[in-house]
């Protein structure tokens, strides 16, 4: 006589078929040749939604399922677990100062990446081209930009050697770790707006 892998799981003499938490384990990560391990995450799951399902009904909470749109809408018994959290849950408002404390224990937990919107204009020393000649002309443009940034995305539309010049320069987001380390180190010292001299 042989015995099955996985079994029905019981809750207060409530089956849960191990079909059912088949089906669940396909929602719980496991290490890869041990599904086991997703079979008891799943097991786990529907045991404590059993347990809230039993306890709501305990209540004699009616389930009101809402339309969240896009077509969704929850199922009866989704309804009847939030019931259940909202009438039976009480979840205390922080002070100031535990918020202030919280965010100071782990500030980077509560930002969002750098995020830089740049644009350039890209001076290329084509085969044949003198360096410093494109270097005396970058410096000009450089130094034009200096008295009137408002011109930049024209001027980037005339000189630019990058096909972002017909766009005014823009090289669209980026976030930090994504560019060239010296472009991210210049972008990193310059304010909104700025346009950097070099």
């Amino acid at each position: 006589m042989t015995t099955p892998l996985f079994s029905d799981v019981f809750v207060n003499g409530e089956c849960i078929p191990k079909a059912l938490i088949g089906a669940e384990a396909q929602n719980h990560q496991a290490p890869q040749n041990k599904p086991g391990i997703a079979w008891r995450k799943a097991a786990d799951a529907l045991a404590l939604r059993t347990l809230l399902l039993q306890e709501a009904r305990k209540q004699g909470l009616k389930s009101d399922p809402q339309n969240f749109g896009d077509m969704r809408t929850e199922t009866e018994e989704d309804a009847l677990v939030r019931k259940l959290l909202d009438e039976n849950t009480i979840i205390a408002r922080p002070t100031e100062a535990e918020i202030y404390a919280e965010w100071k224990r782990a500030s980077q937990r509560f930002r969002a990446p750098t995020i830089w919107e740049a644009a350039h204009i890209l001076f290329s020393v084509k085969s044949g081209g003198d360096p410093e000649d494109v270097r005396a002309k970058a410096h000009r443009v450089a130094k034009h930009l200096q008295n009137h940034p408002a011109e930049f995305g024209d001027i980037a539309a005339r000189e630019s050697d990058c096909t972002s010049g017909k766009n005014g320069g823009k090289l669209g987001q980026m976030t930090a770790g994504r560019a060239d380390p010296d472009f991210e180190s210049a972008l990193r010292r310059l304010s909104e707006g700025e346009v950097t001299k070099e």
